[in-house]
């Protein structure tokens, strides 16, 4: 069964069974989330666009975080300031609508879907959610 993911600008169609064996899963099993997470950001900060440059190891990448946390369908790896003046990459996590990753899909077959359109239909909204739940 394919799974969509959105993987910084771009949906990935996910086949699991063909991106991960068993072992591959078992061995996941035993990573803490926060050591996957940290792998898959260090991939990002050798290869900003690897959505593009390495769509496989993309693909793979989503899938381990779609193995490791059921729940989420959308990652954002970006970079930003650290503090010690210089850069660092980060990364966002949402549970988006299935209906919107369709959407999103569809912008990104018609050679639509930008940077700014995700953020403006995913990270925006989750970033203004989460700061409301944080205030109440």
């Amino acid at each position: 069964m394919a799974v969509h993911f959105l993987l910084n600008d771009t949906v990935l169609d996910l086949e699991l069974s063909n991106l991960v064996s068993f072992d591959v899963v078992a061995h996941l099993r035993t990573i803490p989330t926060l050591k996957l997470v940290r792998m898959i950001t260090d991939e990002f900060a050798r290869t900003p666009n690897l959505a593009s440059a390495q769509p496989h190891m993309a693909r793979k990448a989503a899938a381990m975080l779609v193995i490791k946390q059921p729940e989420i369908n959308a990652a954002l790896f970006a970079p930003g300031p650290d503090n010690k003046g210089g850069v660092s990459f980060g990364s966002r996590f949402a549970s988006i609508d299935p209906g919107l990753l369709l959407e999103l899909k569809g912008y990104q077959d018609q050679g639509r879907l930008t940077p700014g359109l995700v953020n403006a239909y995913v990270w925006t909204p989750a970033h203004e959610i989460a700061a409301a739940a944080a205030a109440e």
